[in-house]
């Protein structure tokens, strides 16, 4: 957890920024690391996510002065375009821009968002530290699950699950009636065992 943020906070987040983000060929961890860093600048949410969209919106098709002031510094369209340099290589353009050509570029809405990005690309809990934490943390959440799972609460919410799907599938084929009969009748036989 080196991110200021929590399963909503980041599907709240993700709302909004994964389409762009897919779209462009930014993997998930980067796309999630990305929402990492703008939350540990106080950039939660749904603004995280919106944020980060449109700032990738706004690398994509950069407006006229944006445009100009890349070119002011030496830099094309293309080179801060990450779809063909990823997210951390479009930004990593842009170090040395002035934040006033920043602003003009992003816009006043979003100078918070691409400053927290640019300030944050190295380090652990930088773009990319965050972004190979994401790709190292792949299986744990479902080596944690089957931890979890892995005792008698567990593998009754397992047969609840089982049951339910096997109670829907026998509704469906009309033989309700039977089956809730001798659910009954096993029903009364664990009580007598009490």
């Amino acid at each position: 957890s080196k991110a200021n943020t929590n399963v909503t906070e980041m599907g709240e987040a993700m709302k909004y920024a994964a389409p762009l983000s897919a779209a462009l060929g930014i993997s998930l961890e980067e796309s999630s690391a990305a929402v990492g860093i703008l939350s540990n600048n106080g950039i939660k949410a749904g603004l995280a996510g919106r944020g980060l969209s449109a700032v990738l919106g706004m690398l994509i098709n950069p407006n006229k002065e944006g445009a100009k002031a890349l070119k002011n510094m030496g830099k094309t369209v293309s080179d801060v375009n990450p779809e063909l340099h990823g997210l951390k290589g479009a930004l990593s353009a842009l170090k040395g821009m002035s934040t006033q050509d920043l602003a003009k570029m992003f816009g006043a809405a979003n100078l918070d968002v691409v400053l927290s990005l640019i300030n944050n690309l190295s380090g652990e809990k930088g773009l990319e530290g965050l972004t190979t934490a994401m790709e190292k943390s792949q299986g744990r959440a479902g080596d944690m699950a089957k931890t979890m799972t892995d005792n008698l609460p567990g593998a009754l919410a397992e047969l609840e699950s089982a049951f339910e799907e096997l109670v829907l599938g026998v509704g469906d084929a009309g033989v309700g009636n039977l089956f809730k009969d001798i659910v009954r009748a096993t029903t009364e036989g664990v009580k007598k065992v009490d």
